[in-house]
């Protein structure tokens, strides 16, 4: 009597396996073939269909996607635009932040002695393939600096001293004439960019002819902390920026109580009409 081959008997078997809650329910033990084959081979069919089974449930098992393996997308952190890589003894991506990292990749090359840390990636674009996306990050306040000459960035360029809007012009300048790309001694802000518009987009906008908000009737200004513009109204929000004080908590832009007022519309209620 010919008998059929071993594994036809494996793979049927494996087939009519159902999983029944966390466990493989197999069918019943091959006591029915006990009289076709000898006791060895009956042992290799059992062990044969027990690794079906678990190659099986390994499949069945979720598998980790490519964002899950990929590494933590680090900002940079506060006042890193200063002291990396000068003062952290050369690029490191906790000193630095991801971003700056990478991208120093493509301005020095991986084997440059500008990095504390010898990066894993050859170039900036595996270097961001190899991390999860950079989170969102919200609009930086509009700045309209302290210093008002075209001479700022030869006294150090910075946003605070310079202002945002100079500030952002001056990078593509930069490109231009040093041919410079962001990872360089120009810029001094945590945050790196390669362009004027990049920097730009980065922003909230220019402050131009906003609307005249009169303050929440219901609520007095700076009541549960709240100093916005919206709960204040125009005239008492521009006045917290007397003197020397050009931030104020959740504001959208540093600048002047003169500037305040200026980038507004005027108060209706401060026009008169000429008599008929």
């Amino acid at each position: 009597m010919v008998l059929p081959p071993l594994h036809y008997f494996t793979a049927r078997l494996a087939n009519s396996a159902s999983m029944d809650g966390s466990y493989l329910v197999l069918p019943s033990p091959l006591s029915s073939l006990s009289f076709l084959y000898p006791s060895n081979l009956q042992a290799k069919m059992r062990y044969s269909i027990l690794l079906l089974a678990a190659a099986s449930m390994g499949c069945a098992l979720p598998q980790a996607s490519t964002a899950d393996q990929a590494l933590p997308f680090k900002p940079a952190p506060l006042g890193s635009g200063r002291s990396c890589p000068g003062r952290t003894g050369g690029y490191d991506e906790a000193d630095c932040g991801t971003k700056r990292y990478c991208k120093a990749i493509e301005a020095f090359g991986s084997d440059s002695d500008k990095f504390k840390t010898k990066p894993a990636w050859n170039s900036t674009a595996e270097c961001f393939k190899a991390h999860q996306p950079e989170p969102k990050q919200e609009l930086i306040p509009f700045d309209t600096g302290r210093s008002f000459d075209a001479d700022c960035r030869n006294r150090g360029l910075t946003e605070a001293s310079c202002g945002t809007k100079t500030y952002c012009a001056e990078i593509d300048a930069i490109e231009e004439f040093y041919g410079l790309h962001g990872e360089d001694t120009e810029q001094t802000e945590d945050v790196r960019y390669e362009s004027t518009e990049e920097c730009l987009k980065a922003h909230v906008p220019e402050p131009k002819n906003l609307p005249w908000l009169e303050g929440d009737s219901e609520n007095f200004c700076g009541s549960r902390g709240d100093e916005s513009e919206e709960n204040c109204g125009t005239q008492s929000y521009c006045e917290k920026f007397k003197g020397d004080t050009r931030k104020v908590f959740g504001s959208p832009y540093i600048w002047s109580e003169e500037e305040c007022f200026a980038a507004h519309q005027k108060n209706p209620s401060s026009i008169t009409f000429p008599d008929n």
